[in-house]
């Protein structure tokens, strides 16, 4: 089934840079004792607490209320979902929302809705300035300052943005950035992370956008020195790109030694080399199942070849909610990635979706989880 332009965009765009960024040297591979231990579900094991219905906070407000705090026993119960009986045939779901040509209230009450439904483990956002689709002068909502307020708004789910351009901030302050909206969610955060691709953008806002190689090599750095600032009193790092002295980032986020890494693209080479180094997570979008089965062999292979347990990293893949198909079919399209290896299934859901269609969707998705 032919993929929408957005989507044919992303693979295009981010697909074709790693591509032609992989045939630049190979670099070496990670020393033991950088390597992390996380949980798949990606909550590291001494903060799994985190990961309950409610969060840690008291008063949150219900999908679809008035403003204001509502009283714990006016809450709806959170909707779970029984899923089936073979666990090597279970895959976890999450969503995604495109903040572009909508409003914030129309995220926020999705979110909502998602946060009190047991079966979605995560929501997620995309780190762009301008559309991808329509009207490209159109409104398109910041991803960062929004996972804040998707931070106190939500109370359970995890939350992250799919992915951030590393060339859109520099790592240090992103950082800071990601410690903050950890804090405030209690420990919900999922650092996304890619190198970036959007020329329309940068060259709009004066960004640079380095050549393949350079750019490759500068995401290397900058997931180096986001783990490290979130993980250790002080950063010293002296690289091609990046330049720290005894640098600090407080308060740290609540989960360590950081909050999980999500590296996201399609690169054999550079990207799933990365992902192997450093991610708790990786995740691709692409064109089929069979695409993406390949793309996890090499990882597994880079996973291999560094002594890196597999285990440790969740692979997701997107999953598209087409809105004249209805749900049938993204639910047979979760089978099947499922049946390639994914662990978690991102629903990208039709643009401006009404939270109803969480129910439906959780109910047709359950017989797989």
């Amino acid at each position: 089934m032919p993929q929408p332009l957005h989507v044919v965009q992303e693979v295009l765009a981010t697909g074709l840079a790693e591509h032609l960024a992989e045939q630049v040297t190979e670099q070496a591979d990670i020393p033991a004792h950088r390597r992390r231990h996380v949980l798949a579900v990606g909550v590291p094991a001494h903060n799994a607490s985190l990961a309950t219905p409610l969060g840690n906070s008291p008063e949150r407000r219900a999908p679809g209320s008035a403003a204001g705090p509502v009283p714990r026993s006016h809450r709806p119960a959170l909707v779970k979902f029984r899923g089936g009986d073979d666990e090597e045939d279970q895959v976890r779901f999450a969503i995604k929302t495109r903040p572009e040509h909508t409003t914030w209230a129309q995220m926020r009450d999705v979110w909502l809705a998602a946060d009190w439904i047991g079966l979605f483990e995560s929501a997620w956002n995309w780190d762009h300035f301008y559309p991808l689709t329509g009207d490209l002068t159109g409104p398109n909502l910041e991803g960062w300052t929004m996972l804040a307020a998707m931070a106190e708004a939500t109370t359970r789910i995890r939350i992250g943005c799919q992915v951030t351009g590393m060339v859109y901030r520099h790592p240090a302050v992103l950082a800071n950035m990601a410690a903050t909206v950890d804090i405030i969610s209690a420990g919900r955060l999922e650092i996304g992370l890619g190198a970036g691709w959007n020329q329309q953008e940068c060259d709009a806002y004066g960004i640079d956008l380095p050549p393949l190689r350079e750019r490759f090599d500068r995401f290397d750095e900058g997931v180096e020195v986001i783990i490290r600032l979130l993980s250790d009193t002080t950063t010293t790092f002296e690289g091609r790109y990046l330049h720290l002295t005894e640098a600090r980032c407080e308060p740290k986020p609540v989960q360590q030694p950081h909050p999980p890494i999500v590296i996201g693209g399609r690169g054999r080479t550079r990207t799933l080399r990365t992902a192997a180094r450093w991610a708790q997570h990786w995740n691709a979008i692409t064109q089929s199942p069979d695409e993406w089965r390949s793309l996890k062999e090499t990882l597994l292979e880079h996973c291999q070849r560094i002594g890196r347990d597999p285990a440790e990293i969740t692979c997701s893949a997107n999953v598209l909610v087409e809105p004249d198909d209805g749900i049938g079919p993204a639910a047979d399209a979760a089978a099947a990635y499922r049946d390639a290896g994914a662990d978690l299934a991102i629903m990208n859901l039709p643009h401006r979706a009404d939270p109803d269609i969480l129910t439906p969707l959780a109910d047709a998705l359950s017989p797989l989880a």
